[in-house]
């Protein structure tokens, strides 16, 4: 210990170390104040003295300096001969590490306490292992030696903890602990056979993946049973799914090929949970699941774009179960066509002459109809095709839509399509119109009117496209959904002694075009029950026919029949009429909405 004196322990520790050169020596400081002499000394200490520890006021710290040495001299058998794994701190401040390691020892040793716990009192080699078997702390204090720990004992590693700054080839570094961090993670993994011989390297998870299908049994066995794959798995801070395979141990399957399909299913499972709730580049096994949102073209998502995305995110990372057990909340199965597909389309077909000078919107279509979407964009929308056989809806995106202060509501055009014809060509080219189409709105007198009244400049408008499926289900020819409807969480219109933060809703059979409008059942959710009308007003407003989407109509032409041809439909629903997508039936319901 050094006080006031701090020459006499330098002095002795000389002398101990000439009469017992394998006898480690630490020294332990009585404050934060006398580490700046030790520092000045550094080189004397060192030649005799393994580590310097400072008092906290804890006894625990002499605790930690009883095993520190105890690791540092066992590391190498005990990971050699019993597989132990180990914990790196690497850490040069002698005021720091004096905190951690009584704390993480402590830790540490209460774990390894009520492991030994579980073992019959009798069972005293049982108690013995369990104690031989509780984690490594190594510390270390710079760059390099942590380094050489890591290539030496990489198979047994299950965790670094770093400080950022400290000396790296002998110079102090500021992200010392940064590129540390980087090199543990950049490590292979190392396939051995049964005798631990170097047989084959995966340098990260997709190649540890596509290998891990092809080594030999023997060289999994190897690794299953001494956890290699978690250990690995935890070093690349892959954290939950080492957790999840180190529940099972080798013996829970009756062969190799039964580990490599778990291990194979528990990656695959991984990697989905990961892309819940995100933006995924587009790839065709992955577009048939609501779970995230797929990019089917590059740029901004837009306004509608950007909110579903943050619904997607909200939905899968809030547990809702917790709080209504029976209620499944899902956005539809959504993919986004970012805005640079629309700058390239007006860009590639010379479109801007037309969209800026001619303001006679039949001009406008007809350029966008003999216009290109890009190739690689057709290719991306074919393959999506070849999975996605529901109806579809097309709709905008603005970069000003859904807006806070101007949300644009009805001015962009949506279009509906069954999507079910035999030549996937004509499938592709009614998404094609579609897409065109919702470009082509933005042009719209309807829309330019929009612009000025608010004074934006419509120059400065770019579009995404959304395509999403349509909910529902196929009924005599018919598509739509069983319900549709809209939910407000304030009402500016309470009754009787509902609350404006009551809400209110608006529901109706059929798609959702029917709440905007129509005669339609409205009621509060806090009070479903409370009479908002007469019953003679009640069944006045009842809803008298629905719309859905017409799976018979094939001759349609979106250009000729616009979005809405639906409604222009007579009453009586037969499709020995003129064909259209969107259609309404003017069929009694068997029900009032009362």
């Amino acid at each position: 210990m050094a006080g006031l004196d701090k020459e006499t322990p330098i002095l002795t520790s000389h002398h101990i170390k000439e009469l017992y050169p394998d006898i480690c020596q630490l020294m332990l400081v009585n404050n934060n104040a006398n580490l700046s002499y030790l520092l000045r000394s550094e080189k004397e200490i060192s030649e005799s003295i393994e580590r310097v520890f400072v008092w906290n006021g804890s006894t625990k710290v002499f605790l930690a300096m009883a095993k520190y040495l105890e690791d540092k001299i066992n590391l190498e058998a005990d990971t050699k001969l019993g597989d132990v794994r180990v914990i790196l701190v690497v850490e040069d401040s002698v005021k720091y590490y004096s905190r951690y390691l009584p704390l993480l020892y402590t830790e540490i040793m209460s774990q390894t306490q009520a492991i030994i716990a579980e073992e019959p009192s009798n069972d005293e080699m049982g108690v013995i292992l369990r104690m031989r078997v509780r984690p490594k702390l190594i510390l270390v204090s710079n760059f390099d030696d942590a380094v050489g720990i890591i290539n030496k004992y990489r198979n047994n590693i299950i965790g670094v903890i770093s400080d950022v700054r400290y000396a790296h080839n002998g110079v102090k570094d500021e992200d010392a602990g940064v590129s540390l961090i980087k090199y543990v993670q950049q490590l292979d993994f190392i396939f051995r056979d049964r005798n631990g011989k170097v047989i084959d390297r995966a340098p990260n998870i997709k190649e540890f993946r596509q290998k891990l299908m092809t080594i030999p049994d023997e060289s999994l066995e190897y690794h299953a049973i001494r956890n290699g794959i978690s250990t690995w798995l935890m070093a690349r801070a892959e954290i939950n799914l080492a957790k999840k395979l180190r529940r099972y141990s080798f013996s829970y399957f009756k062969s190799p090929d039964e580990i490599r399909r778990f291990i194979a299913n528990v990656f695959e499972a991984s990697k989905l949970k990961k892309l819940r709730g995100r933006i995924i580049k587009f790839n065709p096994k992955l577009v048939n699941s609501n779970r995230y949102i797929t990019l089917l073209g590059d740029g901004s998502l837009g306004g509608k774009g950007r909110g579903l995305a943050f619904l997607s995110n909200f939905i899968e990372n809030v547990y809702l179960k917790k709080l209504i057990p029976d209620l499944h909340v899902a956005i539809p199965k959504t993919a986004v066509i970012g805005m640079n597909e629309f700058d390239n389309f007006l860009e590639n077909n010379n479109l801007y002459d037309v969209i800026f000078e001619d303001k006679e919107y039949n001009h406008v279509l007809e350029a966008f109809r003999t216009a290109r979407l890009s190739e690689q964009l057709r290719n991306n929308l074919r393959k999506y095709l070849q999975v996605m056989t529901k109806p579809l809806a097309v709709r905008s995106s603005g970069l000003f839509e859904d807006s806070l202060n101007q949300p644009f509501a009805g001015v962009y055009s949506t279009y509906l399509l069954p999507n079910n014809h035999p030549d996937i060509e004509r499938r592709l080219e009614d998404v094609e119109n579609a897409i065109k189409l919702v470009f082509a709105s933005i042009y719209s007198p309807e829309s330019r009117a929009y612009f000025n009244a608010i004074d934006y400049m419509i120059e400065e408008e770019k579009m995404a496209v959304i395509i999403q499926e349509v909910i529902g289900n196929e009924h005599n020819g018919r598509y739509y959904p069983e319900i549709s409807g809209v939910a407000q969480s304030y009402n500016f219109y309470p009754f009787s002694y509902i609350q404006p933060e009551d809400g209110f809703a608006v529901t109706a059979i059929g798609l959702g075009a029917y709440v905007v409008g129509e005669k339609t059942h409205r009621f509060s959710p806090a009070y479903p029950k409370l009479q908002l009308a007469s019953t003679q007003d009640k069944i006045k407003a009842s809803q008298r026919y629905f719309y859905g989407v017409n799976m018979l109509a094939q001759d349609y032409d979106l250009y000729r029949d616009g979005e809405k041809t639906g409604k222009t439909l007579p009453s009586k629903h037969t499709t020995s009429q003129k064909p259209s997508v969107t259609a309404h039936w003017n069929t009694p319901l068997p029900f009032t909405t009362s």
